[in-house]
Order: structure tokens, then C-alpha cells, then sequence
């Protein structure tokens, strides 16, 4: 017996990535499943008399976006902190804070969040002196953009346990200025971690705003108080979202032994590699580079930990059959991540390297043998790759212009998908940059930059059999779009997403 479709859409311009049916104009959906996809007829042929038939005049439609580097946990759980992005000085981000210092009592904590310093007219991180001056009785920090630094005033400085952590940084005198790098910078989320319920809830809120933005799944990087949200979520048959568990790497000695591995659970909520750092940033100048930072001479930035306890690192995880995704975003931390990687079994593993901004030649020929997933950021081209901006200041003119080399990874034949790691949250704005990068070797065509936010996220879950494509048996997981980004190139990012459907269900739809 014919299943009748809940929705079928026609009129549409649907991109399934199938080599059998690369184009159609209807698909047919039911029971959370692609029934048919094609022809107008084919579609229709489906329909019975409860099936909605949406006339989409003549939009295009693509498999849900899938964010493959992604912090919605963390980011939903602080969503009540103040957020800093669009404060344009150091002037206005005081000023911002002022304002919630005077709802305030003293002692209170006031947390801030997304400050971004290569935008102001002085490019100069804030200090503890900066804050005291506006909150001089309440605990203030405030977390960079890229989540690697944080800005401390005094009351902060004197309540954490900040003696002996790697990351504090000291004037002349040896006093905190308030600036506190990766350990350190952990050290203010770990003082003022919100709790399960309040983690399950900025989930949920999350979630909404990822359908408005075409988003279906994500890969996000997670710790043990997140994991049990989701679950939580996902127990009340409430979790609207495919979500690929990136394991935080300190909570894997407690998964070994366990039965635990990649690939364990269902097609909402489902175990996937563990994550771990190699380096930090380049905004925060923690990146591990083979030469000092131009803007920092007698700085090359470190790596985490040795290179013998990453290796054991991956030796245990890949031992307990776990993928590997490795945050690695200078050339040393690259080389780094690569070594590692050679020295456990790869074949099949698909393996990811996170970030991967300043690989050289070489690097990407290991990649390739290797079999490693490039799992990169095309926002942060827009954000600070262009000619003058913070990568220019960081790494100098000539390395800056190898940075993210999106269109050398995919020439490669490497597996490219993208993410946003929240900054800012938005496939369209990757997918823009990615098709208008300032530089040759960056550049991608509009229907490539596509691929990565959809088709190659599933393949580095392993899901592709599931998701990804416009297939017959797969997910119905769909996003429709106002205008074509395959003709619009240049104005992507400003695309709005007219319909988000996930599970076979209409979840977002525009104004």
C-alpha cells in the first residue's frame, strides 16, 4: 500500500545532490521520510486528501543545513549574559556594561559574552583596569568572540583560582592585567557554569533559532552537564534538531570501558568523535604557529599540551574506536594534529581536523592520504580575512593570504565541511564568504560552498545514507530559500530562508 505524503511541494527548484535526479521541481513527504522526488506528477502521485500541497513559485530548495562545528549548548545556556558583539570601541562596550551594573547589587556577577576588538578604532583588548572603572563592586568577565580569552576585573580576579593556571597575563609588575587565555579563560566558565535546567532551556531556544536560519542538524561540542540536557530533551521526544555529540576530550577517560564509541545512538541524538585542542586562537594569539605572530614578535603562539600526551590522547580514543576531530588552527598545531593522526589506523575512520586555517602543501597531501575530514569556518573569512583585518594584523600579508584556503583543501580531494562555531551562527553567511573570499585559493563556486554545509557534514557523521541529499528514503529534512544563492552569488549572505521543515514538519516559516 502507497504511503499518502503529509506535504508535498511543487513548483520548486530543488537542488538534491543526486546523480540520478540532480534537479526536480517537486518532492513528495511523509512519515518524516523523502517519498518521491522529481517530477510534478511523480510528487502529486502521493498526495491524499489530508496532504498539504505547497506552491513554492519557483524558490530553491536544499537539503537542511547541517552546522558542523558548533557550541549551541554552551552559547544557548549564557544567552541571558550580555552580549558585546555589536559594541564598535571600547567606549561602548563600557558603556554597555554600565548599564547592567546599575541594576545590579553589589557582589553580583555580570557576565558578558562575543567582544571583538579587531573591529574598534583601537585594536587593543580591554584590561581589568577598564572594567573597574565601571563596575568596581561586581564580579565582572567578559568572553572574547572565539571563546579562548576573557577579560577579568579585579572582584573576578580575586575570587577565581587563578594561582599556577597557564594563561594569566601579567604587566611589568607582575600584576593581572585581566586578561585571561585558554586554562584561565576556563577557569571564569567553570566558576559560573549554569546548571541543567538552565542549559536544557537556552537547548530549546537555540533550536528556534536555528530553524529560522535553515538549520536541520549540528555537530556541537559538548561536556558532560550539556550531554545530559540533550538527553533530557530528547527523552520528552522534544528534541527538534539532529544532533551529532562532539565529546569534550576531558571526559574521555570516563567513556573508556565503558562500550562506548562513535556512531552509538538514533538518528536525533547520537554519539560522535571527541573533540580535543591541539591550539588556540589566532584572535587570542594561542594558535601554535611555526613563526611568531607579526603583531607580537617572540610569540608563536603554544601548543596545549605536549605532543606525547595529544598522541596518547589519540592512540586511547581511536584504540576505543572513537573518530577524532582535533582542533588545529596554526601550521604547527596542523603538523601536530597530523603526526597524531599517522600514527593510529585511519583507514575508514574519517577522522576531522577542526579549523585547519594555515595548512601548507604538504599538510593537505597528509590530509588526503590520511583520509582526514576538513571540518572549516568560511565566516571567519568575512569576519577577519579580508585585506587590513585582524588575520592581516595576526599573521602578516603573505600568511594571511594562505589562510583558510578552502579552494586548495577541495582541489586536494579532501572531505570539506563547514561550520560556524557561532561566529555568527548562519550557514548563509559562510556559504557567502566562501563564494566571495578576498583571494583565489579561497574561493568556492556557490554549489560547492552548498555541498559543505550539507552533503559533507553527513558523510563526516557517517550519516550520509541518511541525510544530505534529496533522496528517495532519506530524512525529510528540507530548507527552502527566498532567493537562488547559485544566482544571487553576490548578495548570499542576505538570502532570507523562507521555510525550514524537519522530520517531514513545516518548523519555521518566514514572514
Amino acid at each position: 500500500m502507497r504511503l499518502s505524503a503529509d506535504i508535498v511541494l511543487i513548483g520548486a527548484r530543488i537542488l538534491t545532490w543526486s546523480e540520478e535526479v540532480p534537479e526536480a521541481e517537486a518532492v513528495a513527504l511523509g512519515q518524516g521520510r523523502i517519498l518521491a522526488v522529481g517530477l510534478k506528477a511523480e510528487a502529486i502521485g502521493f498526495a491524499g486528501p489530508e496532504t498539504r500541497i505547497i506552491d513554492l513559485e519557483g524558490r530553491r530548495v536544499l537539503p537542511g543545513f547541517t552546522d558542523s562545528h558548533s557550541h549551541l549548548a554552551s552559547v544557548g545556556s549564557r544567552l541571558s549574559s550580555l552580549d558585546l558583539g555589536d559594541a564598535s570601541s571600547l567606549e561602548e562596550l563600557q558603556g554597555k556594561l554600565l548599564e547592567v551594573v546599575r541594576t545590579r547589587e553589589p557582589g553580583e556577577w555580570i557576565l558578558g559574552r562575543n567582544w571583538d576588538e579587531s573591529g574598534w578604532p583601537v585594536r587593543r583588548y580591554p584590561l581589568r583596569t577598564d572594567l573597574d572603572r565601571v563596575a568596581p563592586h561586581n564580579p565582572v568577565a567578559l568572553m572574547r568572540v572565539d571563546g579562548h580569552m576573557a577579560v577579568a576585573n579585579s572582584q573576578t580576579l580575586e575570587r577565581l583560582p587563578l594561582e599556577g593556571l597557564v594563561g594569566v597575563e601579567r604587566d611589568r609588575d607582575g600584576n593581572p592585567t585581566g586578561i585571561l587565555k585558554e586554562e584561565a579563560a576556563q577557569a571564569v566558565l567553570d566558576a559560573t557554569r549554569p546548571d541543567i535546567d538552565q542549559i536544557a532551556d537556552g537547548i530549546r531556544r537555540m533550536i528556534r533559532k536555528a530553524h529560522s536560519l535553515g538549520i536541520t542538524a549540528i555537530h556541537d561540542i559538548v561536556d558532560r552537564r550539556e550531554v545530559a540536557a540533550y538527553l533530557r530533551i530528547h527523552r520528552r521526544a522534544d528534541l527538534m534538531l539532529r544532533v551529532n555529540l562532539m565529546i569534550s576530550s576531558e571526559e574521555l577517560p570516563n567513556l573508556l570501558g565503558g562500550g562506548f564509541s562513535s556512531g552509538l545512538g538514533g538518528q536525533h541524538l547520537r554519539l560522535g568523535p571527541i573533540k580535543a585542542f591541539l591550539d588556540g586562537s589566532l584572535g587570542a594569539r594561542t594558535a601554535a604557529l611555526l613563526q611568531d605572530f607579526e603583531d607580537e614578535p617572540g610569540n608563536p603562539g603554544r601548543l596545549m599540551s605536549s605532543e606525547e600526551e595529544m598522541f596518547k590522547l589519540i592512540r586511547e580514543a581511536a584504540g576505543a574506536g572513537f573518530q577524532l576531530a582535533l582542533h588545529a588552527i596554526g601550521d604547527r598545531g596542523i603538523e601536530v594534529a597530523l603526526r597524531g593522526l599517522s600514527r593510529v589506523d585511519c583507514e575508514g575512520k574519517r577522522h576531522r581536523i577542526e579549523h585547519l586555517e594555515l595548512p601548507s602543501d604538504e599538510n593537505l597531501r597528509v590530509a588526503k592520504r590520511l583520509g582526514i575530514v576538513a571540518s572549516m569556518q568560511p565566516n571567519f573569512i568575512g569576519k577577519w580575512g579580508r585585506p587590513g583585518g585582524l588575520y592581516e594584523e595576526r599573521l602578516g600579508v603573505e600568511r594571511m593570504r594562505r589562510n583558510n584556503p578552502l579552494r586548495l583543501v577541495l582541489d586536494e580531494g579532501i572531505q570539506l565541511a563547514f561550520g560556524s562555531d557561532h561566529m555568527p551562527f548562519s550557514p548563509l553567511f559562510g556559504v557567502h564568504w566562501a563564494v566571495n573570499a578576498p583571494f583565489e585559493n579561497q574561493r568556492l563556486s556557490a554549489e560547492e560552498a552548498l555541498r559543505c554545509y550539507t552533503q559533507t557534514p553527513a558523510y563526516a557523521s557517517f550519516e550520509e545514507g541518511l541525510k544530505g541529499t534529496i533522496e528517495p528514503g532519506k530524512l525529510a529534512d528540507l530548507v527552502v530559500l527566498e532567493k537562488d544563492p547559485l544566482q544571487y552569488t553576490e548578495r548570499i549572505e542576505e538570502i532570507p530562508v523562507y521555510m525550514t521543515i524537519f522530520d517531514g514538519r513545516i518548523v519555521y516559516e518566514g514572514a
